[in-house]
């Protein structure tokens, strides 16, 4: 009778095993190492320097109504998290300098003074950061409270900027040691102002400062904050070694997001799954730009520091977030004394002049801007020809928000055109414009 029992016992667990086996993706048997060893949760931002709130297509706020975004909200939603979330850790991807006349007016010192008010455990550089030299972001370092995590620069050459930063640093979180390493695309010294700097390779620089952490500071797991881009990052997760398991992205100011976005398009999912060289799971994580969201995650490890779940979204910075009355006594002292000239009226548009649709398709802001540049030469015409130049370009990156229905002020005209780039004049062939047209992406 027992011997008949335990037969049909085995007979109907075998059963229920074979059942499981055949629900793929829906069930894992767990393995010793596969249980819950440490919960991580992280918070990030990029381009993290929207000091005014905005409309939902970037433009500037002429009313109060259907207003988002903007760095008082933003304090208010990470500080919240930073405080009950467990474990949090809160990155910062770079690029917080430029894009807004806040800059253009108080350069360096006004973005480290918002900064120092958030909670930040690290923070990376962005091209951006070198747009005005090393004398623009010498003193920025020298006055920054954050860690600047950056492995992949040789500063031999640049003594300046020697000391102001480092390859990585440790975290500790519930007796876990969790290192933070920083890297900036190489392709910075092409677009910006790098001085004697050189790059190195990003994913060696990565791969080779992590080895230390892992082997001679015997860190749980590593986490990569990265100024690379996207599609970049994407080829960096494939090739990193093992031990690094996250990577906190910039540069190409990606949404990743699960779902429908309140706003913007999705560029893949939250957080995109990349499984590396070494199969190991990487996850890659960007929450678009200009303080419109803020990127919320959390990872949990095996005891082997490797990633067995994750759940998050980016949070969109809607009017169900509370501005922070405190953080906009500080921005006020700032407002005043931008207003006293970029109030300034200088014309009217009928329309909104979208700047979202440049990065995409032709558009009406672009349209404007690159015929204002044609009119700007058209009474400088020589004895050969009717204007002194019949085509302008410009990319649509140097176009930062729209410009909404209404007057047109010095404000939307310099958040619109930030860089205050210089109009370059020059004599090229068809064939030359035919390659621009067809190398656009």
């Amino acid at each position: 009778m027992h011997h008949l029992l335990l037969t049909q016992i085995y007979i109907k667990l075998r059963d229920v095993l074979e059942d499981v086996a055949n629900e793929k993706d829906d069930f894992q048997l767990l393995t010793n190492s596969s249980f819950v060893e440490a919960e991580l949760n992280l918070i990030h931002k990029i381009r993290s320097m929207g000091f005014e709130e905005m409309t939902p297509s970037m433009g500037t706020c002429k009313t109060t109504a259907n207003c988002i975004g903007g760095f008082s909200r933003m304090y208010t939603l990470i500080t919240q998290l930073y405080r009950t979330r467990p474990n949090p850790i809160s990155l910062n991807a770079g690029d917080n300098f430029q894009g807004t006349l806040w800059y253009n007016m108080f350069k360096w010192n006004v973005t480290q003074f918002f900064l120092n008010m958030l909670p930040t455990d690290a923070m990376t550089l962005g091209n951006h950061e070198f747009d005005d030299g090393l004398e623009g972001i010498v003193p920025f370092l020298r006055s920054i409270n954050i860690p600047v995590v950056l492995s992949n620069i040789d500063d031999s050459l640049e003594p300046s900027i020697r000391n102001l930063y480092r390859k990585s640093i440790i975290i500790e979180r519930e007796g876990k040691k969790i290192g933070v390493i920083g890297v900036l695309t190489s392709g910075t010294k092409d677009v910006s102002k790098t001085g004697k700097l050189l790059f190195l390779d990003e994913v060696e620089s990565v791969n080779s400062e992590a080895r230390r952490l892992l082997d001679q500071e015997g860190v749980f797991t590593v986490i990569v904050v990265s100024h690379c881009g996207f599609e970049s990052e994407i080829k960096m997760a494939k090739r990193v070694t093992r031990g690094i398991s996250l990577i906190v992205g910039g540069h190409s100011n990606t949404l990743l997001y699960n779902g429908e976005p309140p706003i913007g398009v999705a560029t893949g999912k939250y957080p995109t799954v990349i499984e590396s060289v070494n199969n190991h799971t990487v996850l890659i994580i960007q929450a678009d730009c200009f303080a419109r969201y803020v990127g919320n995650l959390s990872v949990e490890y095996d005891a082997s520091g490797n990633v067995i779940s994750w759940e998050g979204n980016p949070i969109y910075l809607d009017q169900n977030i509370p501005k922070n009355e405190s953080v906009e006594i500080h921005l006020d002292y700032y407002r005043q004394q931008i207003n006293r000239i970029s109030n300034r009226v200088l014309a009217k548009t009928n329309v909104l002049l979208d700047h979202v649709s440049c990065l995409s398709s032709e558009c009406n802001l672009g349209n404007l801007i690159a015929d204002s540049m044609i009119a700007y030469y058209s009474n400088q015409s020589d004895k050969d020809s009717w204007s002194k130049t019949a085509v302008a370009i410009i990319n649509s990156g140097a176009i930062r928000s729209s410009i909404s229905k209404g007057d047109i002020t010095l404000k939307d005209l310099q958040n619109s055109l930030p860089f205050e780039d210089k109009l370059v004049y020059g004599e090229l062939q068809g064939k030359h414009i035919k390659t621009v047209m067809e190398r656009i992406n």
